[in-house]
């Protein structure tokens, strides 16, 4: 199915300023009579030509390239022209014409850029002697995807690190994973269908930013970022131990340059629209459907329309009620570069807004953050400073299932005041819906976040340092439905709808200390450096929440007039030291050795279980430094292969976790007869593991790094196993043993887990003429598998049916030899078709689904043979991670043109479509007009029924399992740079105008929403539960540089 977003946009953007900026090209510039320039271009290693050399007039877009022997030949306009040479791997030069007709130009190879320098962890290191598998983005090609979240600006662009969307709400962040799943979700939805809790989804990598640790993804706005790194094995992300077991993610934001004053200014204001939905019934086939329901009714049935007279003067469509066409989308980025030799200065600042394509949701975002540079002799100060507001509003919980339930026969309404009156039955449904339209559920959120870092070299080669920082982060949440009263078509009062008020403001506050000693030291061709440290972590957590209903009027939404008020607090702390030291040796730029050992003590374990070590090592060979390969190295620049091994591990899971609760909500009647009296009192209402144990990540890595022809190609491919033991999870306790309420399950070290895959990176990098390229692309397969549960226990979870999950059934499992989240249900075979096969299934299934069968019904298949259906009959029905996943980026330079085209798929990933579950249980979704009947007896679908859990949309039925595998296209950008020449005089230094179309086209077989289903929790993952659409979305944009 092919998903198209140009051919649904009807409105173009008009906006006065874009006529200013378009005057810009009516700019004229100077004639100058051409001269002719030739010459020749070496190598000064070997005195030989260079092949491929670019060759540009700076201040234009004219320029050629040296053929295969280096020589080269141009018209020059402007005699004092300069000319640029620049060449991968050697230092560019600029020389001025001058008059002359041949220049010839000697090249020399720059070091620095053949060591292009990675962020690896307290350090940096050159690439070419990494031995752990490392990938690296940096800002260049992160601003390339017009996005307001960095986690979909990498995504397809880094092999092993999955980027998937978990809503398309505005503002709302990617979840990214790296290598799988490496943990269970202790959130305390992990066996429901609700929103995840990211402070405990174990799957989630360690956020890094200019050295303050984050838990959660920290919301940097990708304008901010310089370059980010992700250590994915665990040699690498063992310098960061406790946490660093779903991997690390360094992000260095971007800081000052000397010498130079820079201003940027970058804009885009765009618009979007849904592409996809669920095919609902209208208001004719509604009722066909409704009639082939009634035709197995055993009462008299009731036409729809005699509750509904004016039932045919409608033809509602309650999900596209909900959507807003073209809604804007904006964002505004001013940075400032500055500096001097000694001290640099950055400071970016930015506005980003987003309407919601669906009713009652926006975001709005403003973010400052400064980084300032202070470097002297010996010494080093940095600090780094950021601050963000944002204001997000929400849409009602469960929305588009509410109006998935509406049917199309009745008007729509606007709901106005505090009275609602409908025709027909049942019209607290209608009126539920549409209060539901006049919620208000905002949030608030402040986060002040910096660090200072100072180092100092106090004999040659020894450096010590510190890194002291932190943050604050704010949150308020505020959610208001209002009360009002439902009256029938002749004013008798319904069930009405109680006000509700509800407060919750939440305030973390994190710390972090850092002390380090480096040394570095080179002998001949031995390079040896050390690494020792200190680390102090704390978080300290503020919950308070006030909620209350019946409120006196909806007009005053406040808690001074609301009649039953409740309030509740918690209070955390969380702490961990650890003691970290790493060693490095290089011999000859060939060899390359590297130890890690890291002690972690957390406080989220008892004090017999609080310490973890993690070790690791690594090493390398640079192959095509070898005197054997030397035949090789005119095409095969650099070969390197690279084994590593590492432990790591996990302290995500809830603070005293390992300590029963005392609840003080418990009173105890003291005395006898007349001296009885209530006195307050504490109980335990829930169990704990005292035994509870850290998590390990074991990984082993294998890697190879190639380089072909001068640079112009690059290979990265790596083989890894990962065994983690030790998970945690919550385990449900008997009823007998007398855990109460919210406190029925126990957090337990209760198996282990194993993921194996393949990952590569390729890219090709080339200059033809005037047009230059990039052509990359990724390939990820992960293979995940649980060893053992404790026990052999098997753990159900993943409600697809949000709003009856009461009523319903569970389609996930954690069981030993299945992937984690492996969709676990009854088979079916086909449709009950004759009277035949009828009697036949009656007689092999004796229970109640055997029992109540009918003409038309799914015909489960009893797998054990034990004449019932349960779930003793579930079978393995797929995984909801894909068997892979690719990206294919292409890059385009023609003149002042630059075009991006990215692509992404996933191959193989199986997905549970709820809202289509929800809409056959509510006989709502247009393919019941075509299911079985007397008239079409061979249909594949089963026929509509009154009962909303009628084994026909069970829940634990693989009827509605489908392929979830994707093409998309995510992203074309196209831009214009106006030449220099031209700008200059305006006093710019860049202009560029760009146009950008996003999520354009998705072919998918998936009929849901949309088929990019992801949640952190693996019980939840691949399930859709009618999520916010992803939405396309087409911009207009420029970008100022003076």
């Amino acid at each position: 199915m092919e998903k198209c977003l140009l051919a649904r946009f009807q409105t173009v953007i008009k906006k006065p300023a874009w006529l200013l900026l378009l005057a810009l090209f009516m700019i004229q510039t100077s004639g100058y009579a051409q001269i002719s320039v030739q010459g020749k271009v070496t190598s000064d290693e070997d005195n030989e030509g260079l092949p491929g050399v670019a060759i540009l007039v700076q201040g234009t877009n004219q320029g050629t390239i040296t053929d295969v022997d280096g020589n080269y030949s141009l018209s020059v306009k402007n005699p004092d022209a300069t000319l640029e040479f620049s060449f991968i791997g050697y230092k560019t030069q600029a020389i001025k014409v001058g008059g002359r007709s041949t220049i010839n130009v000697t090249m020399s190879i720059d070091v620095q850029s053949l060591e292009e320098i990675v962020v690896t962890g307290y350090g940096e290191q050159a690439r070419r002697e990494v031995t752990g598998a490392i990938s690296q983005i940096k800002s260049e090609e992160i601003e390339k995807i017009i996005t307001s979240d960095f986690g979909s600006a990498i995504q397809g662009q880094m092999a092993g690190v999955s980027v998937r969307s978990v809503s398309g709400a505005p503002g709302s962040n990617a979840l990214i994973t790296i290598r799988g799943v490496t943990g269970f979700s202790l959130s305390g939805d992990t066996f429901s269908g609700g929103a995840d809790n990211a402070n405990t989804q174990g799957s989630e990598p360690l956020y890094v930013v200019d050295g303050v640790t984050y838990v959660t993804n920290p919301n940097i706005a990708p304008q901010e970022i310089a370059s980010i790194e992700v250590l994915k094995d665990g040699a690498s992300a063992a310098i960061y131990g406790a946490r660093a077991s779903g991997g690390v993610i360094l992000i260095t934001t971007k800081s000052g340059v000397p010498n130079q004053t820079k201003i940027t200014i970058d804009s885009y204001y765009g618009v979007q629209r849904i592409t996809s939905g669920i095919e609902l019934a209208n208001t004719a086939e509604a009722l066909y459907i409704a009639d082939l329901q009634d035709r197995f009714l055993v009462n008299d049935p009731v036409s729809p329309l005699q509750n509904n007279q004016e039932g045919l003067d409608f033809d509602t469509d309650w999900l596209d009620e909900l959507q807003v066409d073209n809604a804007p989308i904006q964002s505004h980025t001013l940075t400032v570069n500055t500096g001097k030799e000694d001290l640099q200065f950055n400071l970016v600042a930015s506005y980003f807004s987003q309407d919601g394509v669906l009713i009652n949701s926006d975001y709005n975002k403003a973010a400052v953050r400064t980084n300032t540079t202070f470097e002297k002799d010996k010494l080093k100060i940095q600090s780094t400073i950021g601050y963000s507001r944002d204001n997000r509003s929400s849409e009602p919980w469960a929305l588009q299932y509410d109006a998935i339930r509406q049917v199309p026969y009745r008007s729509g309404t606007d709901p106005v005041s505090d009275v609602f009156a409908f025709d027909g039955t049942n019209p607290e449904v209608i009126g539920g819906f549409l209060a539901k339209l006049q919620e208000e559920n905002t949030t608030i959120g402040n986060n002040v976040n910096g660090n200072i870092r100072l180092s100092y070299e106090l004999v040659k080669g020894l450096t010590a340092a510190a890194n002291i920082g932190g943050s604050i982060a704010n949150f308020n949440q505020r959610l208001f439905k209002p009360g009002f009263v439902i009256e029938n078509a002749e004013g008798e009062a319904q069930r009405p709808i109680i006000s509700e008020l509800d407060n919750t403001i939440r305030d973390n506050v994190r710390t972090i200390q850092e002390y380090t000693l480096y040394y570095e030291k080179e002998i001949e061709k031995h390079k040896f450096n050390f690494l020792v440290g200190n680390t102090w972590e704390t978080a300290d957590g503020n919950n308070r929440r006030f909620e209350g209903t019946r409120l006196s009027a909806n007009e005053t939404p406040v808690f001074e007039n609301i009649a039953d008020l409740g309030a509740r607090q918690t209070e955390t702390r969380f702490t961990s030291m650890s003691y970290l030291g790493r060693f490095r040796y290089t011999y000859d730029s060939r060899y390359m050795f590297m130890a890690v050992l890291r002690r972690d003590a957390s406080s989220r374990f008892s004090p017999d279980n609080n310490v973890g070590w993690f070790p690791s090592f690594s090493a390398g060979w640079l192959i095509s430094e070898e005197a054997f390969f030397a035949p090789l190295t005119n095409v095969v620049n650099q070969f390197k292969v690279r084994y590593g091994y590492g432990q790591t591990g996990s302290d995500r899971l809830p603070d005293y976790a390992f300590l029963p609760v005392v609840n003080s909500a418990a009173d105890y009647i003291f005395g006898s007869g007349e001296e009885e009296r209530l006195a307050p009192g504490l109980t335990q209402f829930g169990f704990a593991d005292p035994d509870l144990i850290w998590e390990t990540n074991i990984s082993h890595n294998l890697g190879f790094d190639v380089q072909l022809l001068d640079g112009r190609i690059n290979l990265t491919a790596d083989i890894y196993d990962q065994e983690k033991k030790d998970m945690i999870l919550p385990v449900a306790t008997s009823v007998s043993a007398g855990a109460q309420d919210n406190f029925t399950n126990v957090i337990r070290n209760i198996g282990n887990m194993r993921n194996r895959g393949v990952e590569i990176a390729a890219s090709y990098t080339d200059q033809i003429g005037d047009l230059g390229f990039k052509i990359s692309g990724t390939f990820t397969r992960n293979r995940n598998k649980i060893l053992e549960m404790s026990g052999d226990e098997t753990i159900f979870g993943g409600w697809p049916n949000i709003v009856r999950f009461g009523q319903t059934n569970p389609t996930k499992v954690y069981k030993r030899g299945l992937p984690a989240g492996a969709f676990y249900l009854v088979p079916t075979d086909g449709i009950i078709e004759t009277e035949e096969e009828l009697t036949e299934y009656q007689a092999a299934v004796t229970d109640q689904i055997g029992r109540g069968a009918q003409l038309g019904d799914l015909k489960y298949v009893d797998v054990n043979g034990d004449s019932a259906i349960n779930d003793d009959d579930r079978q393995f029905y797929g995984d909801s991670y894909p068997d892979f996943e690719y990206g294919i980026n292409l890059n385009l330079n023609y003149k002042g043109f630059d075009l991006t085209i990215q692509f992404f798929g996933v191959e193989g990933a199986d997905v549970y479509n709820g809202p289509k579950a929800y809409a056959y249980a509510f006989n709502r979704h247009r393919d019941l007009v075509y299911s079985w009947s007397e008239v079409n007896p061979t249909s594949p679908i089963p026929s509509p029924r009154q009962e909303i859990e009628h084994p026909n949309v069970n829940t634990f039925s693989d009827f509605f399992m489908e392929d979830g595998s994707y093409l998309r296209l995510r992203t074309v950008v196209l831009g214009y740079t106006l030449p220099r020449a031209v700008v200059q005089k305006a006093g710019f230094e860049t202009v560029r105008f760009y146009a950008s179309a996003q999520n354009l086209l998705t072919f998918t077989k998936y009929t849901g929403f949309d088929p990019e289903v992801a949640s952190g929790n693996p019980l939840l993952n691949g399930i859709d539960t009618g999520k916010y659409p992803v939405s396309g979305s087409l911009l207009l944009g420029m970008k100022l540089v003076f």
